[in-house]
């Protein structure tokens, strides 16, 4: 089953990705926190080995070897309807035409876009309870002990375990996985929410010499007259924004007077994201810390 679901599994999708490449296929990415650009290919950045991978444990063996793909399968499923989807809307932008997408197709983009603020490693950290992991570990494996009358070691002496820190690390993760995948009532529901109460405000760069960047953070999050608002670029030269108003669908072509805004959301994505990449080596330095 493995040889069917690669390890290496991107947190930002490589159909984004290689929107904001050049002509050759090539991107320079940034680590923000090193100062560091290179220039590179989509393939080897934005992903992390088994992330959306599920790990099950065997109660009789303890073996944790044992995978599960269902929450990988559900987000590439998602992908490739987004996929053609976002294609159109950058024809339709880079054509100075509103994308005016069908129902069908606009709730898909939504929830794509819902799916890239949950599903990449920093994105999660922003909305992960400020009480560890560990600790909840911790006390579900005491509750659980006691009922079985188990005398569980403190905590410092648990922890020292490493096939406990690597059960602790893998539920995490499984954890994290359907989280990304949205398989839960509550993610469900908050899907639909979004869906019916969204509209989407597409914006073109039409001035030469700008371009977005992308970031590891997935959705990039800043401020506008004191509300927070969420966009995904999804080309070096194409911007969604999450409207409040669901019955509108606008379009805008960013112009000499809108510079500020595309600067805003550049530096916006450079703060929150460990990794930045885009098709101007001069823009993605100009964004390290």
């Amino acid at each position: 089953m493995s040889s069917n679901h690669p390890k290496r599994q991107h947190y930002v999708p490589q159909f984004l990705l290689r929107n904001f490449c050049d002509s050759e296929g090539y991107f320079w990415v940034g680590d923000t926190e090193t100062g560091n650009v290179r220039k590179t290919k989509p393939g080897s950045n934005f992903v992390i080995n088994d992330l959306y991978t599920e790990h099950a444990l065997d109660p009789d063996t303890g073996d944790l070897t044992k995978k599960g793909y269902k929450y990988d399968k559900a987000i590439g499923k998602l992908e490739s309807a987004a996929g053609t989807v976002v294609n159109e809307i950058i024809e339709k932008a880079r054509g100075k035409k509103c994308p005016e997408l069908s129902e069908k197709d606009s709730n898909t983009f939504k929830r794509f876009m819902l799916s890239i603020a949950r599903r990449t490693p920093e994105s999660q950290r922003r909305v992960k309870l400020s009480e560890s992991f560990k600790n909840l570990f911790y006390e579900a494996a005491k509750g659980r002990a006691e009922q079985q009358g188990y005398p569980l070691p403190d905590r410092n002496t648990l922890f020292q375990d490493q096939q406990i820190v690597e059960l602790m690390q893998k539920l995490q993760r499984n954890v994290d996985a359907k989280f990304a995948a949205g398989d839960d009532s509550h993610l469900i529901q908050d899907e639909e929410n979004f869906c019916r109460e969204t509209g989407l405000w597409v914006g073109v760069i039409g001035i030469p010499k700008r371009s977005f960047v992308i970031g590891s953070h997935g959705t990039t999050i800043f401020k506008m007259m004191n509300n927070k608002q969420s966009c995904l670029p999804i080309a070096h030269d194409v911007v969604v924004l999450a409207s409040p108003n669901p019955e509108l669908e606008t379009f805008t072509i960013l112009g000499q007077d809108e510079d500020w805004f595309i600067r805003k959301i550049n530096t916006a994505t450079a703060s929150q994201s460990r990794w930045i990449a885009g098709c101007s080596e001069q823009l993605i330095r100009s964004l390290m810390h």
